[in-house]
């Protein structure tokens, strides 16, 4: 768990630049620039592809895009809200450390909302939809293990967190879990970096998730493997927080 304050800089690593990380990124001109902006800015943090402390400049940022500073700066006040920068005055921008109460927070309201989540995905009538969801995501996620990819095993255990949500009927339910998860993103990937993974057992826990939202008949279930599918569950997202 973070500390309060942490600096998660590897010993390895340097500053690289915001036009080398964004180098080739072109602006959708049918979408918001300060949406795109926040979005990669975000990105960038989340990932620990730029640093507690690095200076975010809004007149480079402008310049890579190509845009004016009125959407940079909407998107820099958006990330402050966030408390993923600290703005000082005559000073700049900063991305902010990591915060252990944020993170903890964060764990919480994922783990209870998500335990909710799969309970009402159980009960939704679409529910077997998600059996050809689940084992596609889980065939992408086995061959970004294989690569070594973690990125993308990341990005694809989003989704299929967030696909959870949709079977319940209750798809905005991620838009506020998303909005909380910026630390737990962060410190999933500084896992990454020191090469402290639970890709695996992530992995070895899907069945039982699927196995809850495809039955409603949960003593069966139970009886079937062995163990409760409530805790299988609730051991599931909990390795959320960590994988």
């Amino acid at each position: 768990m973070p500390s309060d304050h942490a600096h998660p800089r590897p010993e390895f690593a340097r500053d690289v630049s915001l036009s080398d990380l964004l180098r080739g990124i072109t602006l959708n001109g049918d979408i918001s620039v300060a949406n795109q902006v926040y979005n990669h800015l975000r990105n960038l943090i989340v990932t620990l592809k730029i640093y507690p402390g690095q200076l975010i400049s809004e007149k480079e940022v402008a310049q890579i895009f190509s845009a004016s500073k009125t959407p940079v700066r909407e998107a820099i006040i958006r990330l402050e809200e966030v408390e993923l920068v600290n703005i000082v005055p005559k000073s700049g921008t900063y991305v902010a450390p990591l915060n252990v109460n944020r993170y903890a927070a964060a764990c919480f309201t994922r783990l209870h909302l998500e335990i909710g989540g799969v309970r009402a995905a159980a009960k939704h009538k679409n529910r077997r939809d998600f059996r050809d969801i689940f084992a596609d995501i889980m065939a992408q996620q086995e061959r970004c293990v294989a690569q070594k990819n973690h990125e993308g095993f990341f990005h694809l255990d989003e989704l299929l967190h967030k696909t959870i949500f949709e079977v319940a009927g209750v798809p905005h339910v991620w838009d506020v879990i998303h909005r909380t998860q910026a630390d737990v993103h962060r410190v999933r990937h500084l896992r990454r970096i020191h090469n402290k993974r639970n890709e695996a057992k992530v992995i070895a826990d899907r069945p039982d998730l699927l196995a809850f939202i495809e039955t409603l008949n949960t003593t069966r279930s139970r009886q079937k493997r062995g163990k409760s599918p409530n805790g299988g569950v609730h051991q599931g997202m909990e390795e959320t927080c960590q994988a």
